[in-house]
């Protein structure tokens, strides 16, 4: 909901489709979950950690005192990939980009979008990625086909001190509010 009350509609890449989508089409994301499969398998007893990432993006020139282009970006990987994967923007999915003044009309603000992702991954109501899993077929030369069942648990924010505090809704070490204390 918007602060004003009425319904905020953001576009969301779902992660079951986008991951049935790269698994299958992408030889280099499919290589890296085959590879990453055999060296740790999820379970529901053992889950591969979702990793979310949060930035504001201002494209264009950054010195412009409002500049409305500065969009908020959520992405996903998964900590079993390591951190050398990690580092590479290649092993990282996207969530979803929205105007950072969308976001700000939003109650609850990036916690609130992050929220809304979250529970794509894992909906109370419906389908969670830690107890069920998501079948993947993977991308292959031709050869016989492999298939993986990944399962997922969430871990971790990733973000900057501004992110952070955008999406726990705190102030930072100059602010007159309380902290998240980690």
């Amino acid at each position: 909901r918007g602060k004003s009350g009425a319904m905020v509609s953001i576009p969301v890449q779902h992660p079951w489709a986008m991951l049935h989508v790269v698994a299958k089409t992408c030889p280099n994301f499919a290589g890296l979950l085959a590879s990453t499969a055999a060296a740790t398998p999820s379970s529901p007893s053992s889950p591969w950690g979702l990793c979310v990432y949060s930035d504001e993006v201002s494209p264009g020139n950054q010195l412009r005192h409002d500049n409305r282009r500065k969009m908020q970006v959520v992405y996903y990987g998964f900590l079993a990939f390591g951190a050398a994967a990690l580092s590479c923007e290649d092993a990282w999915l996207v969530a979803t980009t929205v105007r950072s003044s969308v976001v700000q009309s939003i109650d609850g603000g990036m916690s609130a979008v992050i929220g809304g992702i979250l529970k794509l991954f894992f909906a109370a109501d419906g389908h969670d990625m830690r107890l069920a899993g998501i079948p993947l077929s993977l991308h292959t030369d031709g050869s016989v086909p492999q298939e993986i069942r990944l399962h997922v648990a969430f871990a971790s924010i990733l973000a900057d001190e501004a992110a952070l505090h955008a999406t726990w809704l705190c102030t930072g070490a100059s602010g007159t509010k309380p902290s998240v204390l980690f």
